[in-house]
């Protein structure tokens, strides 16, 4: 848990204006990425597995892996575009995402199983 809340407390560095150095994303589209990863991990997002069952396991160890995902990797459930950004400022995402992180450890905390 500490982990987490360290890489929130760096993101208080990372401005508007930080320029991409690995993909396409705005500061704020990878702010707003997060969210969206961590809503799933908390049972707020659910999406639909789209990958055929004999692929998953060497879909996990890939995950699972050390291994970095292709530079300018295309997500195939978000496609080739950048999604439009839900909040109005990065701050607001920064905030955003501190609190589903909150409530991803609530969700456990309660949730043990």
């Amino acid at each position: 848990m500490k982990i987490v809340y360290d890489f929130l407390k760096k993101l208080t560095q990372l401005e508007m204006y930080t320029k991409p150095l690995w993909g396409k994303m705005s500061a704020q589209h990878m702010v707003e990425h997060l969210i969206f990863a961590v809503q799933m991990g908390n049972g707020k997002l659910f999406l639909e597995c789209f990958n055929p069952p004999e692929k998953l396991p060497a879909l996990k160890r890939f995950l699972m892996s050390e291994r970095p995902l292709p530079k300018l990797f295309v997500n195939p459930v978000i496609g080739p575009d950048l999604i439009e950004l839900k909040f109005s400022r990065l701050e607001e995402a920064k905030s955003n995402l501190k609190k589903e992180v909150d409530d991803y450890y609530a969700y456990f905390k309660k949730n043990p199983e």
